[in-house]
């Protein structure tokens, strides 16, 4: 099984962040410099749980995608699309594992009719940029921060990814990044390629 890791709480972590600088204002820091709480998310694992198939294709079809570059990121690119979708992030060590593996996966589906759409939740795109030009990444990134869609889904950890079968319903879901897990997601995504495909109405993931 592959750990996932922790989506920061940013809110409570800048709650942390004000009150220790309070506190150092108030003179605190004449007993020694405290350091800053870091976000909980890398090295840590959470409970996974998978999030219901219709929040996630409401979110999903409500939700403007932007890329790195700040250009518009269409879900689909044609009508009858099968479409993977990965939450990540460059923090993530799981995730910077999958990626080259899902952009692999990108490349050879793309002809068959599929896309691999990476959703980053870093906060700074320099990180995303940085990981994919050092990974010679082609798959579409889009940059999302710790705020959009991770958000609203309520995500407790990363990655996550979910297929959306041709008619933009999520067909299977899973928060592993392992051999299986992938070896998974590809027969799913295959499957649902099939002319005479059936459209899956549920998550049938790993969670």
């Amino acid at each position: 099984m592959t750990h996932s890791a922790r989506v920061p709480d940013l809110g409570q972590h800048r709650a942390r962040r004000a009150s220790r600088q309070m506190l150092a204002l108030m003179g605190v820091a004449t007993l020694g410099a405290t350091a800053l709480v870091p976000p909980a998310h890398a090295g840590r694992t959470a409970a996974t749980r998978s999030v219901p198939a219709a929040r996630v294709q409401s979110a999903l079809a409500a939700h403007a995608l932007k890329s790195i570059d700040g250009k518009p990121v269409a879900w689909r690119t044609s009508d009858d699309q099968v479409v993977i979708v990965n939450f990540w992030a460059s923090w993530c060590a799981p995730c910077r594992k999958e990626l080259p593996q899902l952009d692999a996966m990108h490349r050879a589906l793309a002809r068959q009719g599929a896309r691999v759409i990476a959703v980053s939740i870093d906060s700074e795109a320099a990180n995303a940029r940085r990981f994919q030009q050092k990974h010679g990444l082609t798959l579409p990134i889009a940059l999302d921060g710790p705020d959009g869609l991770v958000r609203t889904l309520d995500l407790p950890s990363i990655p996550y990814t979910v297929v959306l079968d041709r008619a933009g319903r999520v067909a299977w879901s899973t928060t592993e990044s392992d051999a299986q897990a992938l070896a998974e997601l590809e027969a799913m995504t295959r499957r649902l390629l099939r002319p005479d495909a059936t459209a899956e109405t549920a998550e049938a993931g790993r969670p």
